[in-house]
């Protein structure tokens, strides 16, 4: 076990990050399947037939689904606490493949496509709610980039199991081989899809032995549950240190001076103190109920003076880490490599990538909290703008495959390391905890839209641009940069009040 990191941390963090393991699968499982699902040489029992355009709102309308879900789940979130949304978002992942992978018409897969995308979207608002409110402080940037971890593993293993699966199905089926014989009779891609039931079914086994959230505990009176909570989540600190990150949480839930116009004052608490620690808790309850109970809704974030800089910044880093590329890099990589070299050897480019940003996101995990959040967010925005340039210049001047090949790896193995890895884990340590909820679910609708938004422009100018378009990205990745060292501030080791106050936002 990692220094400082109990049993019951691992577990919960790791029970988390499994929605965002499921929500990485189901953006890679249709990468590969298309041409099984769609032409129907044995008739519609082993797939069902589409049109292009048929297909694009198939794929696409997961989008939908995330972007209404993630503008809501940050309020479910602070409803009934982030692990009971995890639970209700696994259970909707599972209904999502059960239905996905039994469908026989094109609306039912499209139904299917869009409950997977309001359970993805939950689970974007959820999973770094929940990791920020359990991580310790020294450990909350590295447990945070599990988060994006577990996303680009899922995907990764989607592809893994889909070129299996595929490979599988082109062997002579053997009558006595009930397995090889469903794959060739139903369409592996019903396998495919079927198998990302397994990770939420997991998940709902183990999140009845997770906390919940100490924070959120705190924030509906339940003092003494909270206190329990952290006490298990710190099993390997003293008392002395349970007790002092106890009494944090109570006056960083509460709003400044000008939020607490925009709530409904309450009447005190009634819970009552049964042990000495929990006093210095109960001296704050008035102001804590106030501010939880009314908390603060989308809209007030923009009525507070001293929630813009960071909302800005919060907002800007889901707009980058959409618009900096990375989608065209990864979906359109195996085209790029059709035109050098053999379809075989494309596909494992195309694989190659994915361990390219898997390794990459894991690098993040030990140079977070030494270097950094902007640092990384800095080195993967420039080395992303080099590395997209280098594409364009290889495809343009017709120079060496293999430039193009440590072009593309690069570009996205500069985005693990820092965009993929941070997006998501600095939101929570830029907005005070009173306004997060909010925060995180205007970030997650916000990241969703423009994945979207590129997911339909981005085909349309590769047809105007073709590959220049990663000129196009670099130039934007400048605009980016200078954003980032403007707007972002630091915020390893730092509460989002004490970046406010070192930074003077």
């Amino acid at each position: 076990m990692i220094k400082g990191v109990s049993t019951t941390l691992a577990l919960s963090v790791f029970t988390a990050t499994l929605s965002a393991f499921t929500f990485g699968y189901h953006l890679g499982e249709v990468n590969q399947p298309r041409e099984a699902m769609t032409r129907c040489p044995h008739g519609t029992g082993d797939c069902v037939a589409m049109s292009d355009l048929e297909w694009g709102l198939f794929v696409s309308i997961f989008l939908v689904g995330g972007t209404v879900a993630g503008s809501m789940a940050g309020a479910l979130c602070q409803s009934v606490g982030p692990r009971r949304v995890l639970l209700l978002s696994a259970i909707i992942f599972v209904v999502a493949a059960a239905i996905q992978s039994t469908a026989s018409s094109v609306l039912v897969l499209c139904l299917a496509r869009l409950i997977g995308g309001v359970s993805a979207g939950t689970g974007t608002v959820a999973v770094p709610l929940y990791i920020a409110a359990v991580a310790p402080l020294n450990l909350r940037g590295a447990l945070g980039a599990l988060n994006q971890l577990a996303i680009v593993t899922g995907i990764l293993a989607s592809q893994i199991l889909g070129a299996l699966l595929f490979s599988a199905s082109q062997l002579p089926v053997d009558n006595d081989s009930e397995i090889n014989s469903s794959i060739a009779t139903y369409g592996w891609w019903r396998t495919l899809f079927a198998s990302a039931a397994l990770p939420p079914v997991v998940q709902l086994l183990l999140l009845p032995l997770c906390v919940e959230s100490p924070r959120w505990l705190v924030s509906h009176h339940l003092h003494i549950d909270a206190r329990k909570a952290l006490a298990r989540l710190r099993a390997h600190a003293s008392e002395q240190e349970i007790q002092a990150e106890f009494d944090t949480l109570v006056p960083t839930t509460t709003p400044p001076p000008e939020e607490r116009d925009h709530s409904l004052q309450t009447s005190r608490s009634e819970d009552d103190v049964e042990s000495g620690l929990m006093q210095r808790a109960e001296e704050h309850a008035p102001l804590t109920q106030s501010s939880f109970q009314h908390p603060i809704g989308i809209s007030g974030l923009f009525s507070v003076p001293s929630l813009r800089r960071p909302l800005l910044a919060s907002l800007g880093i889901q707009i980058i880490q959409q618009f900096s590329g990375i989608n065209a890099a990864v979906f359109y990589s195996t085209t790029i490599f059709n035109q050098s070299y053999s379809p075989d050897v494309a596909i494992k480019l195309t694989l190659l990538i994915s361990v390219v940003n898997l390794a990459a996101t894991v690098l993040s995990l030990s140079l977070i909290e030494k270097l950094g959040r902007k640092i990384l967010l800095l080195t993967s925005e420039l080395g992303m703008m080099f590395c997209g340039f280098l594409v364009f210049a290889s495809v343009k001047l017709d120079l060496s495959p293999s430039l193009i090949v440590i072009g593309l790896m690069g570009f996205v193995g500069f985005f693990g390391v820092g965009l993929g890895a941070i997006t998501w884990l600095i939101i929570p340590e830029l907005i005070p905890a009173y306004a997060v909820n909010a925060a995180v679910s205007l970030c997650s609708a916000t990241n969703w839209a423009s994945s979207w938004l590129v997911a339909f422009l981005v085909p349309i100018f590769i047809g105007y641009l073709g590959y220049d378009i990663f000129l196009v990205f670099s130039i934007l990745l400048a605009g980016f940069t200078y954003f980032t060292f403007t707007f972002i501030p630091e915020t390893k080791g730092l509460s989002p009040e004490e970046v406010a106050r070192v930074n003077r936002i």
